[in-house]
């Protein structure tokens, strides 16, 4: 854990409610992409990981309920993300409120 930040080194996504975009961390992830409702599979995720990439910098906007992101971690385990419910923002009151997310996740752990 960090002590500065408060995180994981090995964190490869981040979303932390203050700004506009799911942010791509360079920790060592291999691949991360939007996937179709229908990629629910090991092979499904890691085809969408590689064929339809999420940009460095993904604007939040851009992100439904029901989106889902199939994902190849540091550690080559592959993860299935789906966005389930777009919330009111956390903090209302500031500048620029962004929505909380609401995620089911799915991590297939090499063997």
């Amino acid at each position: 854990m960090d002590e500065t930040t408060g995180r994981s080194p090995s964190i490869d996504l981040v979303y932390d409610g203050c700004g506009p975009n799911l942010t791509r961390k360079n920790t060592g992830g291999i691949a991360i992409g939007i996937g179709s409702p229908e990629d629910i599979t090991p092979a499904q995720c890691r085809q969408a990981a590689h064929s339809n990439p999420l940009a460095w910098e993904e604007p939040i906007k851009n992100l439904k309920k029901g989106t889902i992101l199939g994902a190849i971690t540091s550690e080559n385990g592959v993860a299935w993300i789906r966005i389930d419910n777009v919330g009111e923002p956390y903090a209302a009151n500031d500048g620029d409120p962004q929505p909380t997310l609401y995620l089911a996740v799915t991590l297939w752990r090499p063997v």
